[in-house]
């Protein structure tokens, strides 16, 4: 064989091995593209069962509060998109840090929260009446006049046995009635109560009123709130010494129980916050009263 055919001959098979090697991967570089990794994170905050998706799919149901892992891995480079496919019965809930790009790790960062959509809710009926129900406060502002009380009068009861009720006045009297402090996630919350008032028409009234942020309290539209149904009626004369005199108020006689709904004020999210039921009555003409039940604070998104 001549030196030419044997440099032929080396030729070949250099390029051979160089061949096989690059067919196993050799010679060093990045990891596999066939290597998957995992995403997970943590849940905290559920009650019910909430169903995950990762990328539009891999489903993934989950019960229980702690962590968790999609059983599809992906490659390195590729990206992932965690969001929640059903929402638990009553809650919502929430990811964060749930979108990015695999970097040879396991995602193990990813976040769900969830939140209740009941704040806060009291019907007054676990109490002995005339007590109020634990977190909730009465006081005569001014005046002479019995403050708010539980009472079994099936007139002013919406769910048995008890309601919540201040008694009408012939003279200037100033009551209200306060709820624990709650907080609500949402800034469209909602606040719904059961609502039956028999007060002299355009003279005596009630008002509701919020403190956020342990600021002084104000009317709940003048907080930024929007009454959804069942709202004001009337204004309040400025004879007679109404120390809501002015305002728009519930006056007159609703029947029987009315749904009232207000969304409360936006500014009111991520804050502590502090409703009032305030019944302000004229040195005129005494009628029953105000009453109130049913109540509850809700938060949607």
């Amino acid at each position: 064989m001549t030196n030419r055919n044997l440099f032929a001959v080396a030729g070949l098979v250099m390029l051979l091995v160089i061949a096989v090697i690059a067919s196993c991967g050799g010679g060093g570089g990045t990891a596999p593209a066939s290597v998957g990794y995992t995403i997970g994170g943590i849940v905290s905050g559920l009650t019910g069962t909430v169903v995950l998706q990762d990328n539009g799919g891999d489903n993934l149901s989950l019960a229980t509060n702690g962590s968790f892992t999609f059983a599809t891995p992906l490659a390195s480079g590729g990206t992932y998109s965690v969001t929640v496919f059903t929402q638990p019965a009553g809650q919502n809930c929430f990811v964060s840090s749930g979108t990015g790009t695999i970097a040879l790790a396991n995602v193990t960062g990813v976040t769900v929260t969830c939140v209740s959509d009941l704040v806060f809710s009291e019907n007054f009926d676990g109490v002995t009446a005339p007590a109020l129900a634990a977190g909730w406060s009465t006081s005569v502002l001014s005046g002479a006049a019995s403050a708010w009380v539980t009472t079994t009068t099936a007139t002013n009861v919406d769910t048995a046995p008890n309601g919540a009720f201040a008694a009408g006045a012939a003279t200037p009297t100033d009551r209200v009635l306060n709820s624990p402090l709650f907080t609500v996630a949402s800034t469209t919350a909602v606040l719904t109560f059961r609502n039956h008032y028999n007060l002299e028409s355009t003279f005596d009234g009630g008002v509701l009123e919020i403190s956020i942020n342990a600021a002084p309290f104000t009317d709940i539209i003048a907080a930024g709130g929007t009454f959804l149904s069942s709202g004001y009626t009337s204004t309040i004369s400025s004879n007679f010494s109404s120390p809501i005199a002015g305002r728009w108020a519930w006056t007159g006689n609703s029947g029987t129980f009315v749904t009232t709904s207000v969304q409360l004020p936006a500014a009111a999210a991520n804050q502590p916050a502090q409703l009032r039921w305030r019944i302000g009555t004229d040195s005129s003409v005494a009628t029953t009263g105000w009453a109130i039940d049913t109540i509850e604070v809700t938060q949607s998104w």
